[in-house]
């Protein structure tokens, strides 16, 4: 018959022991998260400005990319909404070769590529909710006619022989943009554009070959960088928001609200391979 000292021991060892199996659970859970079968990591110091990343079924190639364009690809985060971090996440630049043991989808591409990033840049990262400033996509006139460069299209994009073309032309040196679709992806494009989070409260229903020209001032590459002629400006060209409702009969009206964003808690730069 054991001691009570015995038995009081054994009871410490097996909250220890469950204790300790609670606080590795995360763990496991990180190293069960897909993995490329192959990657190399090399900083790239050619010193040029051009980047090219080329996700493929089953591999992800990059050249000259900043860390910060890799996380929002493989997190599906737009550059607004990725928060914290050091500078040289925009400023180094990288090259990533990776393949898996086969063809996958993409969604398990960037599980693949979000693995490595724990691995090799030993990134910690959390998703949250925070109140940001936001702009409300909403109808410029008060009769609630669209302007010219929305024409509604009663087929669908893919069977249009319209679509996507636009019903205009534009003035030289003017940043072009059309699309066909629903008006939200006037309000995706406008996120883009300004960099901060664009909601669709039009309330307009339909399908619309879209074009808009604009002046090139303060307009914005992939990532947020601004683009390299936007100082070049014409100062005949409207601006985006003065575009947006002249030419489509939209406004920005601003405001703030809850914006879901990934935080960088920690990220070290890694050793070449």
């Amino acid at each position: 018959m054991r001691s009570p000292t015995a038995i009081a021991a054994c009871s410490i060892a097996a909250v220890s022991l469950l204790a300790l199996s609670t606080h590795a659970a995360p763990q496991s859970q990180a190293s069960s998260k897909a993995r490329f079968e192959v990657a190399s990591v090399k900083r790239n110091t050619s010193g040029s400005g051009g980047y090219s990343a080329n996700p493929q079924p089953g591999g992800y190639n990059a050249t000259n990319v900043p860390l910060a364009l890799i996380i929002q690809f493989a997190y599906v985060v737009d550059d607004y909404r990725l928060l914290g971090g050091p500078g040289w996440i925009q400023s180094t630049r990288f090259d990533i070769a990776a393949r898996a043991n086969r063809d996958v989808p993409l969604a398990d591409v960037r599980e693949m590529l979000q693995s490595l990033l724990e691995d090799r840049f030993m990134l910690v990262t959390h998703r949250e909710q925070r109140e940001m400033p936001i702009f409300a996509l909403r109808l410029a006139r008060s009769d609630g006619r669209l302007g010219p460069g929305l024409k509604r299209v009663d087929d669908n994009c893919g069977r249009s022989n319209d679509a996507g073309k636009g019903p205009g032309d534009a003035p030289a040196g003017a940043v072009r943009w059309n699309a066909c679709g629903p008006i939200a992806i006037v309000a995706s494009m406008a996120s883009r554009e300004l960099g901060t989070p664009v909601r669709d409260q039009t309330g307009v229903t339909g399908t619309f070959d879209m074009f808009l020209y604009r002046s090139p001032e303060g307009s914005r590459q992939v990532g947020g960088v601004p683009r390299a002629d936007s100082a070049a400006a014409d100062p005949n060209l409207p601006s985006f928001p003065a575009a947006l409702q002249e030419q489509l009969g939209l406004k920005l009206e601003s405001g703030r609200g809850p914006v879901d964003v990934l935080v960088i808690d920690s990220v070290q730069q890694p050793t070449d391979n």
